[in-house]
Order: structure tokens, then sequence, then C-alpha cells
């Protein structure tokens, strides 16, 4: 009895390190290929980093802080994200990466208006959440030089290779600059955000809830400020390809007709005029 005791006690030792030498293995794995993803933005000129690179492998969760970007393109675009993480994580095959939940938390993105000197936009997410997400193991034709253009070309069909039931941030705000040519700038929030049915680079559905803003601008040496809201915004039927077919110079001359990319504004707006204050 002892020495059954003793084997299974052995056993249970070995299947508990066996365990562990197995999520070690694994932690090292996804860190590699996280790296290897990063690398690839890194090639093309820009810039990426990444903290620590968790994985649990009871939960299949992937966990990736610290995350930092910029565009190689002038103005640069950066993103800074203080965490991702990856729930009930999949590969159905070597070119797929799949999760019930991607959660990226503390998102900041940066931006500058090509053209317009001085003009700047940030925007802020405490939180953004895709379900059912499915899109490239690596990343997609790389953008063919820095330029505005071709940066956003790039970030339109990564955007269109993905595929989520929906995608949400309960609230997003922003800050606009406009520069020292047009000394002034505002602040902007929204409620609410949703897209669902993500495929094929289309969505079903956009939806916002409501967005509140407040402007203030130097007009002839007087301030003139203005604030409004907007309620109830949707738009259908969004495709994502034909706004990328635009910026590729590839496709000039295909004679495909792609739907247009509805306004802003959708079957369900309820708008309430801005107003001087």
């Amino acid at each position: 009895m002892v020495k059954i005791l003793m084997g299974l006690a052995a056993a249970i030792v070995i299947a508990v390190a066996g365990f562990f030498g197995f999520e070690f293995y694994m932690q090292h794995r996804v860190a590699g290929e996280v790296e290897a993803a990063f690398e690839q933005i890194r090639a093309t000129g820009g810039k990426a980093s990444h903290g620590k690179v968790s994985f649990d492998l009871l939960n299949r969760t992937v966990t990736v802080a610290d995350i930092a970007g910029e565009s190689a393109a002038q103005p640069p675009i950066s993103v800074k994200i203080a965490r991702v993480t990856a729930s009930g994580v999949s590969q159905p095959d070597r070119t797929r990466f799949a999760a019930d939940s991607v959660e990226a938390t503390d998102i900041e993105v940066g931006l500058a208006m090509t053209g317009q000197a001085g003009l700047n936009l940030t925007y802020k997410a405490p939180r953004i959440t895709a379900k059912d997400y499915s899109g490239p193991a690596s990343l997609q034709r790389p953008p063919a030089s820095s330029s505005f253009i071709d940066v956003y070309r790039f970030a339109l069909e990564q955007f269109a290779a993905i595929t989520a039931s929906s995608i949400t941030a309960p609230s997003v705000t922003g800050t606009m600059n406009l520069g020292a040519a047009a000394p002034g700038g505002g602040e902007f929030a929204y409620t609410g955000f949703a897209m669902q049915g993500i495929k094929n680079g289309k969505i079903d559905v956009t939806k916002v809830d409501g967005v509140v803003f407040n402007i203030t601008m130097q007009q002839a040496g007087k301030t003139e400020k203005m604030t409004g809201n907007l309620a109830n915004i949707a738009s259908y039927d969004v495709d994502i390809n034909a706004a990328a077919a635009m910026f590729d110079p590839q496709k000039a001359n295909d004679d495909r007709y792609l739907p247009r990319l509805p306004a802003g504004l959708g079957r369900s707006l309820h708008r309430h005029p801005p107003r001087k204050a």
C-alpha cells in the first residue's frame, strides 16, 4: 500500500512538474510570437515596445502589458495601451488567431492632421472589448511608405481582415488642439460606442449613444465658444473595403462596384444643434 501511495505521489509530482514545465514552454513561445509581431512593426520604420507577456494555460489567456507604438509616418500616429488581455485563445490554423474575448485597457491614441500646422487630436478610452475575435496571426501587407495615406490604408486593411461579433467601448474622450495658426481647441466625449457584426471588411451596425462637445476658437480677436450634443447615432452596412480601396493605387483601375461608405449619421439620428455660449 505504501508503495502504491508513493507511486501515486510521484506520478502527481511528475504531472505537476510537467504541467508547469509545459506552461513555461508555452510562456516563452507566446512571448516569442508577440515579440515577432512587434518586430514586424519596427521593420516598417515604426516604433513598438511592450512589457511583460504572460500566459495562463488553464484559462488559455494571454496578457501583454505596457504596449507603446509610433508610426514612421510624418506626422506620426502614437498608441499607448496599459494592458491587452485575450481570453479563450486558439489558433484555428497557422495564419489565424482567435479568442473568445480581447480586452484593452487605458488606451491613448495621438495623431496630427497632415497639412494643418499644429493641429493634433488625442483620444482616450478606459476599455475596449472585442467578442468572438478572429484575425491574422501576423501583420498583412506592410505600408508601402511612411506617408499618412499609406499608414491609413494599412490600418483599414488590418481592420478589414478581422471578424468579431462586437467591439464596444463604454466611453471615449478626446481633446483637440488647433495650433498656433488658429488658437483654441476643444473637448468631446462619446458614450456607448458599439460595432456589431464585423466580418469580411463590413460592419452591420455602428452605434453611439451620445456625443458631447465643447470647442473654443479665436475669431477676429474674439473668443468664440460652441457646445452641442448628438444622440442615438447609428450607421448601417459600413464597408471598410471601399474606404481602403480609395487609398490603394493598385486598385486605381479596378472596375468592380464597391458600396459607398455611409455618412457618419445613420437612420436613427436625433441631433441637437450646437449653440453659442
